[in-house]
């Protein structure tokens, strides 16, 4: 399911957001379900220290560059 940034009118940002929300929730029931060694969500900027134990392995800011990239040309297409 794609998700636009311009959605239409009112109706169309209502629905957005129901699909996101219930997208949202349908990743942290099965994230939450069990142990997964998922990595936790920071309460720090990166440059703060956030993410410190991700980001100090190898090529770990290439990998999240790349996550980046990816993920916004989703919602953002040249």
């Amino acid at each position: 399911m794609g998700f636009s940034l311009k959605p239409n009118g009112a109706a169309g940002w209502g629905r957005q957001r129901r699909q996101m929300i219930a997208s949202h929730s349908r990743f942290l029931t099965w994230a939450l379900e069990k142990d997964r060694e998922l990595p936790r969500i920071p309460t720090r900027r990166v440059d703060q220290g956030g993410f410190s134990q991700l980001m100090s392995r190898p090529a770990a800011r290439v990998m999240a560059s790349h996550w980046w990239h990816r993920t916004l040309d989703r919602v953002m297409p040249d």
